[in-house]
């Protein structure tokens, strides 16, 4: 998926240099220090959320960024999961945050749709609903 939805960073650094460059500032710095964006709807929910455990369980926060879709198909696709998909990955990014105690940043601008720090101010909500 990664080379399909952003295939300029996938030829240019690749999946594998991202996560030693995450690793090693989280390493380096301690939890909650480097942070990596997920654009939520793209893949199965399953693997959205195993690859959020893998950075969360070494203490890089995972970005909950929704999907808009534009113009432009991507994976082929052109229409967003519905909103049971996007719930059940809103909780499961809850339950990653508590577990790991992790602090997203607050993001205020940008291309984007981050709810991460959103999910963070309610996580007791979240997680007991």
């Amino acid at each position: 998926m990664h080379a399909q939805a952003c295939p300029g960073h996938a030829s240019q650094i690749g999946r594998d240099a991202q996560l030693q460059a995450l690793e090693y500032v989280a390493q380096q710095y301690g939890p909650n220090k480097v942070c990596s964006a997920f654009v939520v709807g793209l893949e199965p929910l399953e693997s959205l959320v195993a690859g959020a455990e893998y950075l969360g369980s070494r203490g890089i926060v995972p970005l909950f960024s929704a999907w808009l879709p534009g113009t432009g198909a991507v994976a082929g696709r052109t229409t967003p999961p519905d909103i049971l998909y996007y719930r059940r990955a809103r909780e499961a990014f809850a339950r990653i945050y508590r577990r790991y105690d992790l602090n997203p940043p607050g993001i205020t601008a940008g291309a984007h749709v981050s709810l991460c720090r959103d999910i963070y101010d309610h996580l007791d909500d979240i997680l007991t609903s």
